[in-house]
């Protein structure tokens, strides 16, 4: 059975790898290129600081008696001090020469001897990442447990999941929406019937006696939405599962919530919003 080869990083921590690293890079970057008689750091895109920054780092580790890399190799000074502090200039090297690194593999003037030499990948070569366009056809289930004090936890699972709650493929986390209402649906829509029905009585009154007052309409109760784009609240969250706070004011009211798989990094492949749920906010 076949294993797939680690990739290896830019810079290695060894130091015996990362020693001949930094005088061929360190060099490269000193030469002149020919057609253009610039250095090539220029040719790339650095400044001058950049160059000789990397080239005072390579005298400093890799001097023929007096570099830390001799201290490192010679066992007569190679301490575990010495090992130590080796390890951490690496270290600190990489923080330095990568986002040079990224200048240099972005570069228009940047080749294939340059992706050898400093050990990466030239942007223009690098594959382009690929991803589904295929939507998302798994069916979200979630179901919402109270905690007290108006905390609900919302845990979603798929279909082909009866078990636990779980993300399908090409999906990165759920999208909500939601509001919070006083009441019930049923409560709402017969309050509602109420309200409009003492407003036409008031309409019809004053119809038949202008002399009375205009009448004033009573306040019609927030009707309950009846689809996630019908003023409802919509949130994403990573993972199948989330700890939601509504706060102790809204305890013993109700939430309006519906939910679907989703994509951040590709909205487009969302999946179908769940049916309407309706639950006691405890």
């Amino acid at each position: 059975m076949s294993t797939a080869k680690k990739k290896e990083p830019r810079i290695s921590l060894s130091p015996k790898k990362f020693n001949p690293y930094l005088g061929r890079t360190d060099d490269r970057l000193q030469a002149i290129e020919p057609l253009s008689g610039n250095p090539y750091w220029q040719q790339y895109g650095l400044t001058s600081a950049n160059a000789t920054d990397w080239h005072n780092k390579r005298l400093f580790f890799t001097a023929a008696t007096t570099g830390l890399f001799a201290k490192y190799s010679n066992p007569a000074t190679s301490t575990s001090l010495v090992k130590q502090q080796v390890k951490g200039w690496i270290k600190a090297f990489r923080t330095f020469a990568n986002p040079l690194l990224n200048i240099i593999a972005a570069s228009p003037n940047a080749t294939s001897d340059d992706e050898a030499i400093f050990n990466l990948v030239l942007n223009v070569n690098r594959k382009k990442p690929t991803h589904t366009h295929t939507k998302i056809e798994d069916a979200c289930h979630t179901d919402w447990v109270g905690h007290g004090g108006g905390n609900m936890k919302a845990g979603s699972r798929s279909t082909t999941d009866t078990k636990r709650h779980s993300l399908p493929e090409g999906a990165d986390g759920v999208q909500y929406a939601w509001m919070i209402l006083d009441d019930t649906p049923e409560n709402i829509t017969s309050n509602i019937a109420s309200v409009q029905k003492a407003n036409d009585a008031a309409i019809a009154l004053r119809t038949a006696n202008p002399a009375l007052p205009v009448p004033i309409p009573l306040p019609l109760p927030v009707a309950p939405p009846q689809h996630p784009d019908d003023g409802a609240k919509q949130e994403f969250f990573s993972g199948a599962t989330h700890q939601f706070a509504f706060g102790a004011a809204n305890k013993g009211k109700y939430l309006y919530v519906w939910s679907r798989w989703y994509n951040s990094k590709h909205p487009e492949i969302a999946g179908d919003w769940n049916a309407r749920q309706v639950e006691l906010i405890n």
